[in-house]
């Protein structure tokens, strides 16, 4: 199953220094090696980002979710969407 990670910016705290950017850039490829990134990249028009992950549950992706360098340090929100892939 998919499961889309909304990241959205915690009010007042845009201030993502760069040695939190390569957290989270190690943190998204470990989910690739381990076969759990789908997909990922920031939003254009606006703050955030979104991750889709394979995740066999909602209780795996919350706990991937809250692993994330961003979302440890406060910096992000996230909300998890299951999906279903169509196509």
């Amino acid at each position: 199953m998919k499961y889309i990670i909304i990241l959205s910016s915690e009010p007042n705290r845009n201030d993502v220094d760069q040695e939190l950017v390569e957290a989270h850039e190690n943190f998204l490829d470990f989910l690739n090696s381990q076969g759990k990134l789908f997909a990922s990249g920031p939003f254009m028009n606006r703050p955030g980002g979104m991750i889709i992950l394979n995740a066999d549950s909602m209780q795996e992706a919350q706990a991937i979710a809250q692993e994330s360098p961003l979302i440890q340090n406060k910096l992000r929100r996230y909300e998890i969407l299951e999906w279903d892939q169509t196509i």
